[in-house]
């Protein structure tokens, strides 16, 4: 088997854009997500990076899609509030 020679440059941009991920672009942010954490893992499973290292970029994932999914959740609450007439306090008008 040939060895394979990565470029330290590819392999940071590569990890920068997977655990900075922009969910809001996504078509689908779960299956985003999914492929992001399986980049990690693939890397870690051809030696780029250590288990250890791995555990550190997807925790940044998980952060990522975590504050993602909050910002979702409040838009998704506004929305709801909105439609039914519920203001800040929770009264209806």
């Amino acid at each position: 088997m040939k060895k394979i020679e990565i470029d330290a440059k590819l392999v940071q941009g590569l990890l920068a854009t997977t655990v900075t991920a922009d969910f809001r672009l996504a078509y689908n942010p779960v299956i985003t997500f999914i492929k992001a954490n399986t980049t990690l893992s693939m890397l870690c499973v051809l030696g780029i990076i250590s288990e250890e290292e791995l555990k550190q970029f997807q925790d940044m994932l998980n952060v990522n899609y975590s504050s993602f999914m909050e910002i979702k959740k409040g838009e998704a609450k506004r929305e709801l509030n909105k439609k039914f007439g519920i203001n800040k306090e929770g009264d209806t008008n």
